[in-house]
């Protein structure tokens, strides 16, 4: 899957876990970390391929973004635990089902490969369709809760932001809708 996807995605959990902007941030970076181990790449393409879905892509990974989760969010441990898992694995399994890339699970204990045979590519309609499914739920959450992915790097940025685009679209006509 397209990296907007597996954001889009995290963000969505990120928002079901109903949790504090520290929760939602570590659900949001557990569904993109994974895509550490593509860094590199401004190092060359070569490196990619062979790095790519093998540090980040596994099973001790996951673990680890877990744990540093549960140190990070005190008094929700369990609930950032499960988020975190499921935030990791929608990204892992969304790279083994819409992408023909080989993942190392095992790595480092194994350098064994897994690939789905029935894998999407990653350039096939399905993954621009869930790119942009997941991308708009994600920006409908955004307008609900009146909170952005940005939050994620600064609190005040999304706040900011949050008002400009209120103000913009107070300028149109356009009001919030209250439930």
């Amino acid at each position: 899957m397209y990296f907007y996807a597996h954001a889009g995605l995290g963000w969505i959990l990120a928002e079901a876990g109903r949790g504090d902007s520290r929760f939602r941030r570590a659900v949001f970076l557990a569904a993109i970390a994974p895509d550490l181990d593509a860094l590199p790449s401004v190092l060359g393409w070569s490196i990619t391929l062979n790095h790519h879905h093998v540090w980040t892509h596994n099973l001790l990974f996951s673990l680890v973004v877990s744990a540093l989760a549960m140190w990070y969010c005190p008094g929700q441990r369990l609930r950032a635990l499960v988020f975190t898992q499921i935030a990791f694995y929608s990204h892992f399994f969304g790279d083994y089902f819409f992408t023909t890339w080989p993942l190392s699970y095992l790595f480092p204990f194994s350098r064994c490969e897994f690939i789905s045979d029935s894998a999407f590519h990653l350039w096939h309609p399905v993954n621009q369709w869930l790119g942009l499914g997941f991308t708009l739920g994600a920006l409908v959450l955004c307008v609900v809760f009146r909170r952005t992915p940005l939050e994620v790097l600064s609190p005040r940025a999304d706040t900011a932001w949050i008002k400009v685009v209120t103000k913009l679209f107070r300028a149109r006509g356009v009001r919030r809708m209250n439930p």
